[in-house]
């Protein structure tokens, strides 16, 4: 995927991963560059060992 730098201003070649964390901090929008730059760096803190604990039990008869 192409996209714009947010540091830099280039065109940068970029996978899903670092989409997401460039994008949702341009979702989320903060005014302070500081607080911005920390939403870029984490991202959606998505856990997925987190998530696999989610699905669906075995369920026993």
């Amino acid at each position: 995927m192409d996209l714009i730098d947010p540091d830099t201003g280039q065109d940068i070649q970029v996978d899903s991963r670092r989409w997401l964390l460039i994008t949702w901090a341009d979702i989320v929008a903060h005014p302070d560059p500081e607080e911005r730059r920390t939403h870029r760096l984490a991202g959606t803190e998505v856990d997925y060992a987190g998530g696999i604990k989610l699905t669906d039990r075995p369920r026993h008869r």
